[in-house]
């Protein structure tokens, strides 16, 4: 068994992590989001580390997928082999003539995981484009890099061009440097220091509402000044509603007895709580894998 005869796939580990804060207003949407991620996950368990082709939000390069397809098409047809980036590129037609496929499924993955990016300053502006501003173009540079105290290195990247601009798939994934994975509130400090969210964050976190990072009810109770939403609700009752939202799931028929009564129910005049009782009742929240 060789590496040419086993499965090739593309994943969407972003995408999990994306749509947690998605309100879903329809059920359908929330069982399309889940039938989706079983399926990129199923093709974790069947396509090797190295076989998952496109993964652009990692790196700009080609990858040893990508190598590896071009390969084993260029063994079974008989292509010149050694130009994997041209060939991807179209800047080598052999490929792209003869399957034309490749290049529409490479562009649907880029614009895919461009949507991902977590600004929209990286994203096209809002304005009436024509249909071949869309079209993607490819070019494979490279560059000598040198950084201080090292050698000179090759850098080797794929450029990508439309609607006027350079896009890019910046996606860094879950996890910060160490491995661990990033806080609530971390996570939100990035979105904030790097422009404009795409989306924003969740209105029902409380790390979002308080500014601090939150995980247990017991955080809420160190925290001195707590929001009360323009005077709608006491510190009290705002301590009472924080602590509600550290516990997902849980939270829908906690956060609803809470609004229930009359004193809060015309607490809902205010906007800020009635993003609350939306996202409480229609984000999916994290995604977990099949067992």
């Amino acid at each position: 068994e060789g590496q040419h005869i086993k499965p090739f796939g593309i994943e969407m580990r972003s995408f999990a992590d994306d749509s947690q804060d998605f309100q879903l207003l329809d059920p359908n949407l929330a069982i399309v989001r889940t039938q989706v991620l079983d399926y990129f996950f199923a093709q974790t368990q069947i396509v090797d580390d190295d076989h998952f082709m496109f993964a652009w939000e990692h790196s700009m390069d080609v990858g040893p997928s990508e190598e590896s397809l071009l390969d084993q098409l260029c063994l079974q047809v008989g292509f010149e082999r050694g130009h994997t980036a041209e060939y991807i590129t179209g800047q080598r037609r052999e490929v792209m003539d003869n399957y034309p496929e490749l290049g529409f499924f490479r562009d649907i993955v880029f614009i895919l995981k461009v949507f991902m990016v977590p600004t929209s300053d990286a994203l096209p502006e809002i304005r009436a484009w024509m249909p071949t501003d869309a079209q993607l173009q490819w070019q494979y540079k490279r560059k000598k890099v040198k950084e201080k105290g090292s050698k000179e290195m090759d850098v080797r990247y794929f450029v990508v061009k439309a609607f006027e601009r350079k896009l890019k798939t910046n996606y860094k994934g879950p996890k910060d440097k160490q491995g661990q994975p990033k806080s609530i509130l971390k996570k939100i400090q990035e979105l904030f220091s790097t422009g404009h969210p795409r989306a924003p964050p969740s209105g029902a976190n409380p790390s979002n509402l308080v500014g601090k990072d939150v995980e247990t009810e017991d955080d809420i109770l160190h925290i001195r000044k707590l929001p009360d939403f323009g005077g709608a609700i006491t510190q009290q009752n705002s301590e009472l509603l924080l602590q509600f939202l550290t516990v997902p799931y849980l939270r829908i028929p906690l956060v609803l007895q809470f609004f229930a009564s009359q004193e809060h129910t015309q607490a809902l005049n205010e906007t800020a709580l009635q993003e609350i009782l939306d996202c409480c009742l229609f984000e999916p929240g994290p995604w977990h894998p099949p067992k």
